[in-house]
């Protein structure tokens, strides 16, 4: 059974060569966006919540990481990943405290993205 996952990635062509790599490591991208209300709406009307959403920190169409923290508070049973080429300590800081579960940094290798998922998914989340 394949795991679920979404994608929020401005850069078209990256979101691409994500989802085909997620597709490689067995997950079952059902969601992908590249701007945030148009994800936020695919999100709010999919009849399948995926189990997991990876998201660019720094968002062209949001101010800050606030994302995480709207996702956390309304989808606290999904794990958010968050996936960033700025991996500087405020902004991986930022994404942990705004409701992230994890950082992983572009540029990364298939490796370490299949460990932070397999992290992740095992993650037992406390709902509020």
């Amino acid at each position: 059974m394949k795991k679920t996952i979404a994608i929020l990635e401005p850069h078209h062509i990256f979101r691409q060569c994500l989802e085909e790599i997620l597709g490689h490591l067995e997950y079952d991208v059902i969601l992908k966006s590249g701007e945030t209300l148009d994800f936020i709406e695919q999100l709010a009307v999919s009849l399948e919540q995926p189990s997991i959403i990876i998201s660019e920190v720094q968002l062209g169409d949001m101010p800050d990481v606030s994302m995480f923290r709207h996702l956390s508070y309304h989808y606290p049973e999904i794990k958010l990943l968050a996936f960033s080429a700025d991996n500087s300590e405020w902004a991986v800081d930022m994404a942990i405290q705004e409701g992230a579960h994890a950082f992983l940094q572009k540029g990364c290798s298939l490796q370490e993205i299949q460990i932070i998922l397999d992290e992740i998914s095992s993650l037992e989340i406390e709902i509020k």
